[in-house]
């Protein structure tokens, strides 16, 4: 009901990630409210601000206050499209799809890509283990979690619609070894290769992720790999960019749209908007092509499940005839966090490009330094930066998350242990033996990602 209030609102809409815990956080250790925490865990996602907050008040007045709240909400997204597009420099035939999480956008990415090819799809996912636990399932069109963002309960593994599941095979490629080491770039790019090549002598079409930023701060596979094959097989090979993380230039954002490619984007992550803000772009390329397609397809076996997922008011306007077999609901809570992340990615671009270079200059040198000396804090090799202007590549040049492990007497601690340190870090713990007798409000919290497994068990 639009007449709650907005802590539930803003954590609605989604599935169970963002569901508030009996201790006020979601279960990657975030609130749905503004929260006294030192927040250094963007990879994974962030509490809203209090300026994200008041804008998001401000637009939950004016769907409480409208006679036709459908058409309010209507409003609502077109002008959050026009806002992102003018913030990130967008190309002016780039359209947006909002969606409730990066994940969500996975399978309106893949199902656009069928309906363009009208053929059986391989989907290699990259760093399956490090760009979201659902990625996987929801890339071979299947549910990632028990609850759908409509509210319907649901089974993971299941087919979002069986004839769009039947239609995909999903391909994995690990970005690092079995016991967390990076691999080389040029690995990474050859994997790719070899299960394009054989997807397309199958007769399938390949869908292809390029991670643009990891949890851990990996980038793959190279912008040149995926250039020679678009370039070699136009029509077998769809390109989706994950840039979910947000840790990009916008140069060469406007760069992969213009060559076509889908881009899977939030403004909750590195831009620090409400956790699940997600957002599909899509070159108006795309969906020229699919309009020749549409009369072909029957609404109750592709948009019945995905209706569970999105609303028609979540599509762009232009896109009149998939809006039309999807069902009219309001998402407020998608709503409600766009309009918090629209407000934290204009005060980010309101600062100097000058400024922002000096702070990403100063964090790139200063973690190293600080982590450096500590016995206890093994910091694992970073992924080369650019610096090269020549060079393509959709992450910045700056280095913007740092994973490490932790050590005790020399040993590593485990998944567990580590998700034991991240649950006492972010509750908050007294600092000083005076502070051990005050109340648990003023303790000092610190919210940092999360603890990532490797397949080795280690962490």
């Amino acid at each position: 009901s639009v007449n709650s209030n907005l802590d539930c609102l803003i954590a609605s809409g989604c599935d169970t990630r963002i569901a508030i815990g009996h201790d006020g956080l979601n279960r990657y250790g975030c609130a749905s409210a503004p929260r006294d925490a030192v927040p250094f865990g963007s990879c994974t996602c962030s509490s809203p601000s209090r300026r994200g907050i008041n804008r998001a008040k401000e637009v939950l007045r004016r769907l409480q206050g409208s006679a036709t709240p459908e058409l309010e909400a209507m409003s609502v997204c077109q002008e959050h499209r026009e806002r992102l597009k003018e913030l990130l420099t967008l190309p002016s035939n780039v359209e947006i799809a909002f969606s409730p999480s990066g994940t969500d956008a996975e399978l309106l990415s893949l199902a656009l890509v069928m309906m363009k090819s009208r053929r059986p799809v391989v989907n290699v996912v990259v760093g399956p283990t490090e760009v979201g636990s659902g990625t996987p399932l929801a890339a071979g069109g299947r549910h990632y979690d028990t609850a759908c963002p409509r509210g319907d309960r649901v089974t993971p593994g299941e087919p979002v619609c069986r004839e769009l599941a039947n239609g995909v095979t999903v391909r994995s490629v690990e970005i690092r070894d079995e016991h967390g080491v990076m691999l080389e770039e040029s690995l990474i790019d050859a994997a790719i290769v070899q299960i394009v090549s054989e997807t397309v002598e199958a007769g399938a079409h390949a869908l292809v992720h390029v991670v643009a930023h990891s949890k851990t701060g990996v980038h793959a596979p190279s912008l040149d790999c995926i250039e020679r094959i678009s370039r070699h097989l136009p029509k077998d090979v769809s390109v989706v960019i994950d840039a979910a993380q947000g840790r990009i230039s916008r140069r060469g954002l406007r760069s992969v749209l213009t060559a076509g490619h889908q881009v899977i984007f939030t403004g909750s992550k590195f831009y620090g908007g409400p956790a699940f803000s997600g957002a599909l772009l899509v070159p108006q390329s795309i969906y020229t092509s699919l309009a020749r397609h549409e009369s072909g397809l029957r609404q109750d076996t592709w948009f019945q499940g995905l209706g569970k997922y999105f609303s028609s008011l979540d599509l762009p306007v232009s896109w009149s005839t998939i809006r039309g077999w999807l069902p009219v609901w309001i998402n407020y809570g998608s709503l409600l966090r766009w309009s918090a992340a629209l407000a934290e990615i204009e005060a980010y671009y309101s600062v100097s490009a000058r400024c922002r270079l000096a702070v990403l200059r100063a964090f790139e040198k200063e973690v190293p330094m600080l982590f450096g000396g500590s016995p206890s804090i093994q910091l694992l090799p970073v992924f080369p930066p650019l610096t090269d202007d020549a060079q393509t590549r959709l992450l910045e040049s700056k280095t913007t998350v740092f994973a490490f492990r932790v050590l005790v007497d020399g040993k590593t601690l485990s998944h567990s242990e580590l998700k034991d340190i991240h649950g006492q870090l972010n509750h908050g713990f007294p600092s000083s033996g005076e502070d051990r007798v005050r109340s648990a409000d003023a303790r000092t919290a610190f919210h940092l990602g999360q603890p990532v497994r490797f397949r080795d068990g280690s962490a």
